[in-house]
């Protein structure tokens, strides 16, 4: 049996091609609701200019948090202020496919703020002391009442890692890898008539990626054992579909599917007189996907090979199969 690096060169630039880039927002969180910012000994207040917004974006690093840091500084650095209000993270993650790609860039945008009237922890003690509390209840029951039109800005000084609810409204299914089990029924047609079937199973592993919206794509590293009764086949199947998310969390699924020929049984000596089969097979493949939960799912495909399976002139043999699997996503 010869192995064709042609077409394994394809089967891999393919894989490379279905990668994608996911995107993710997080959005502002008001974790220090203090005035004054103190630093050792040091205690400033912060000036901001509503009306200049700034932004940083980072280069490709190796984790979000580092794009995030690095886009942080930019902004602080490049502006000329000292502190960002309310800053918004946008962050694009490529995949990681082998040894390139799952670089992540970060962009900030914010309100930029200075720091002004340093004064000692003695000082701004003393200045406290002068405070009426009863005031304090006051500016309370106007500025941080929910139902009030007035805001008090809380000065973010660090990224935040929350995601943004209309973010996660737009990609229902997350992308990730996983492991999948099916159970399949496979056979040969016969110059496109149907032949008996066997029972058979597939187990391999996945990569889902879903970007901002409902498209996204699956492609993966199967075992598979196929044919029928009398002719077996062990494959290693790489499939490569494009899905979408119809409803909630059922998805549609087609695409393509390449196939290496593992091992044979049941063909030399047989009736048609061929003594292997093909090296490779490839064909079409569709199906449907459940998300049970964040970590399982149902999956049901049809495959129907495209290519002669037997090396007889004349006599055309193809793979077929339908399967029910069960996944789980990490």
């Amino acid at each position: 049996m010869k192995i064709n690096t042609y077409k394994i060169g394809v089967v891999g630039l393919a894989i490379l091609l279905a990668s994608c880039s996911t995107t993710q927002y997080s959005y502002r969180k008001s974790t220090i609701p203090q005035k004054h910012i103190i630093t050792g000994q040091a205690v400033v207040d912060s000036k901001l200019d509503l009306s200049k917004r700034i932004e940083g974006t980072s280069s490709a690093r190796n984790s979000v948090e580092e794009a995030k840091q690095e886009a942080y500084y930019k902004a602080i650095t490049q502006n000329n202020i000292d502190v960002i209000v309310d800053p918004i993270y946008e962050v694009r993650t490529t995949d990681r496919i082998l040894f390139f790609g799952g670089k992540s860039t970060a962009k900030v945008t914010g309100i930029g703020a200075v720091y002004t009237n340093p004064r000692t922890k003695v000082e701004a003690i003393n200045e406290l002391t002068k405070v009426d509390t009863a005031n304090i209840r006051k500016f309370d029951a106007i500025y941080l009442n929910k139902n009030s039109s007035k805001r008090v800005l809380p000065t973010n000084t660090a990224p935040t890692t929350t995601t943004d609810s209309k973010s996660q409204n737009k990609t229902t299914l997350r992308s990730g890898w996983g492991v999948a089990l099916n159970r399949i029924a496979t056979g040969l047609s016969y110059d496109s008539n149907l032949g008996t079937t066997a029972s058979n199973y597939a187990l391999g592993v996945f990569k889902d990626s879903f970007g901002n919206g409902k498209f996204g794509f699956n492609y993966g590293l199967f075992y598979s054992n196929e044919g029928n009764e009398n002719q077996k086949l062990s494959y290693a199947r790489v499939p490569i579909k494009v899905q979408y998310n119809i409803w909630k969390k059922l998805t549609i699924q087609a695409g393509v599917q390449v196939g290496y020929v593992l091992s044979s049984d049941g063909f030399k000596g047989g009736p048609y007189g061929f003594s292997e089969p093909e090296s490779f097979d490839y064909g079409l493949m569709y199906g449907l996907g459940y998300r049970i939960g964040s970590s399982f799912s149902i999956n049901y495909s049809l495959y129907s090979g495209m290519s002669n399976v037997t090396t007889i002139a004349g006599n055309t043999f193809k793979n077929y199969n339908a399967g029910l699997g069960l996944a789980y996503h990490f």
